[in-house]
């Protein structure tokens, strides 16, 4: 489950008996998220992300249909049609400035602020009502923990019950694998009916691998991912 998932927790599938979430990578604000990675290596999450807003928003789509210099349009759509490292690979250290003129300002644009705001969480009156792990890192390369901390803070006031845990010297790839296990403790310890801790924690570690009880408890799941993120020798299937 997302953080838009939790937070429809109460109004969505209300059949549904659940019992709290697991959330690492927040993005809370998308705005933020596109001016901090346009420029750097992840450059292609922004591009591939606003493609995919445009098949939810016409005028975003009319926007970029008619404001992409016609000669880089094909290759600004390219991400509808490869997957995450092709995207990746696609665009790296790319700026909008390639893509449009600077004057139009396109990310301070009505229609593409409308777009964002939509789908800010830090502006939405919605909170979820389950109890809630959030984990990440202080120096995440893809996501401002900043933004993080303060969906943490709001959601807090709102007396939402949050775990947080947060390490200093992963980045957002890593923490994939150090988060995962105490990822894993909370959402098996959920399904156990043992009750989630009450209130608000945030704890600050060098790193969140240091959880040796909760890696322990990961067991074939930690290893499957690490030898994924990190083994996996570059073939067909990142290409694509």
């Amino acid at each position: 489950m997302g953080v838009w998932g939790a937070m429809y927790s109460k109004s969505y599938g209300s059949e549904l008996n659940i019992v709290g979430a697991a959330l690492g990578g927040i993005i809370a604000d998308i705005d933020h998220v596109a001016r901090y990675n346009l420029g750097t290596l992840f450059a292609g999450f922004v591009i591939t992300a606003i493609n995919g807003l445009s098949h939810e928003y016409p005028a975003l789509n009319d926007y970029i249909n008619k404001n992409v210099f016609p000669s880089q349009l094909d290759y600004f759509r390219k991400s509808d049609t490869v997957c995450l490292l092709g995207y990746l690979l696609s665009y790296p250290f790319v700026k909008l400035e390639q893509f449009v003129s600077i004057r139009i300002k396109a990310l301070d644009n009505p229609i593409v602020k409308n777009v964002t705001s939509s789908n800010n969480t830090l502006l939405n009156d919605l909170v979820p009502d389950i109890p809630l792990l959030f984990y990440t890192s202080s120096k995440d390369d893809v996501i401002p923990a900043s933004d993080t901390d303060k969906l943490y803070d709001k959601w807090c006031a709102a007396e939402v019950p949050i775990s947080y845990r947060q390490d200093e010297i992963g980045g957002h790839i890593t923490q994939m694998v150090s988060g995962a296990g105490y990822a894993f403790e909370f959402v098996k310890a959920r399904l156990n009916g043992t009750p989630a801790p009450q209130g608000c924690n945030k704890v600050v570690a060098v790193s969140n691998i240091f959880s040796i009880t909760d890696l322990e408890g990961l067991g074939s799941v930690i290893a499957a991912a690490i030898k994924t993120l990190f083994l996996q020798p570059l073939g067909p299937f990142w290409m694509q």
